[in-house]
């Protein structure tokens, strides 16, 4: 497809098409990183943390909160692969990095079910 055609397929934008969009924002302290706090994280960990923090309200909305009150998601490495558009290990090698920056923390269930993955707040 030619930029041409692409740009004839393009169109405005409505308030009925930003209502059904789904979408997770991107916050600007962490990815831009000014302070440099996150040196060490790259750009692809940090989209899929805002992609793993969006899930946060389906989460309450589904009641998946601890017995501390600590809300938790599900986050498989498939997801990972969705978000990023990449293969297992690159996947693996995202996921890992949140967790040795202790963004996340992985909890196991036992065989057979998910881990439940807390999120941590980036704001420090």
């Amino acid at each position: 497809m030619t930029k041409e055609q692409r740009t004839k397929l393009l169109k405005d934008i409505k308030v009925q098409d930003v209502k059904s969009e789904s979408f997770f924002c991107v916050y600007e302290d962490l990815y831009f990183d000014e302070k440099n706090q996150w040196e060490d994280l790259s750009q692809e960990a940090k989209i899929v943390y805002f992609a793993m923090y969006s899930r946060l309200r389906a989460s309450i909305l589904n009641d998946w909160v601890d017995n501390d009150g600590k809300i938790f998601i599900y986050f498989s490495i498939e997801d990972v692969m969705k978000y990023q558009r990449c293969a297992t290990e690159k996947a693996t090698k995202i996921k890992k990095q949140l967790t040795e920056v202790g963004l996340i923390e992985e909890v196991r269930q036992g065989q057979g079910k998910p881990n439940r993955i807390y999120l941590k707040s980036w704001k420090i």
